[in-house]
C-alpha cells in the first residue's frame, strides 16, 4: 500500500495555468452559483484561537483571519 499526496507544483508548471481557473471560480461565487460557507471570523491576534477550534473538529466551513 502506498500513501501519497499532490504537491502544487507537481500539476501546475506555470504561474498562468490556474489563472483561467480562478477566474472562473470567483465569478461562480459572485453569480451565486457556488456558495461558500464561513465557519467562524477571528481577528489576526486570535489566530491561535481559530486553529485551536479548528483543531477541535467542532467547525464547519472556512475560518477567516481578519486583519
Amino acid at each position: 500500500m502506498k500513501i501519497g499526496y499532490a504537491i502544487f507544483m507537481d500539476h501546475v508548471h506555470t504561474p498562468d495555468l490556474p489563472c483561467p481557473h480562478s477566474v472562473q471560480l470567483f465569478n461562480w461565487i459572485i453569480d451565486g452559483k457556488l456558495k461558500v460557507h464561513i465557519g467562524g471570523t477571528y481577528p489576526l491576534a486570535n489566530a491561535a484561537r481559530a486553529h485551536a477550534d479548528m483543531e477541535s473538529g467542532e467547525t464547519t466551513g472556512k475560518l477567516l483571519l481578519i486583519p
